[in-house]
């Protein structure tokens, strides 16, 4: 009646490779009229909250839109860049130490660092990754 077989399993494994391409246009735009901010406070706050008070802190941007990347950790989307620069100009904002990875050793100087840094705020202070010459970490960090 019941006939035993012999299934022999396949253990092979099968790799799939697929090359994916960036949405580079759409992502610069989307970087040029968003915002990223860190909630500092010891309660984890959900998005909606975020969104409600900064919203009404900032005089109801257009269509602002939040998206959580984290534990208070947020990205501010805003429909325009008249909406995000008069946020920026509102204030007050904390200053903060940025840092770059990466860069060819070449390039890791202050005025590199001052370079990147303007773009993404009010430069304040740049620190110098070497001494004597002679590099003294991996990275070159700026205050804005």
């Amino acid at each position: 009646m019941g006939e035993d077989h012999n299934v022999e399993e396949d253990n092979t494994n099968v790799e799939i490779i697929v090359e994916l391409e960036a949405d580079e246009f759409n992502s610069l735009q989307l970087a040029k009229r968003s915002l990223v901010g860190k909630v500092l406070s010891s309660k984890s706050l959900n998005k909606g909250s975020v969104r409600n008070i900064l919203a009404k802190a900032w005089g109801e941007p257009a269509n602002l839109k939040v998206t959580d990347m984290g534990t208070n950790l947020f990205l501010f989307s805003f429909e325009s860049m008249k909406d995000m620069k008069g946020v920026l100009s509102k204030g007050p904002w904390v200053s903060f130490w940025i840092q770059i990875h990466g860069l060819p050793l070449e390039m890791m100087n202050t005025s590199n660092a001052a370079r990147i840094m303007n773009r993404v705020g009010e430069v304040m202070e740049v620190e110098n990754p070497s001494v004597e010459g002679n590099p003294v970490r991996t990275f070159i960090r700026a205050r804005v």
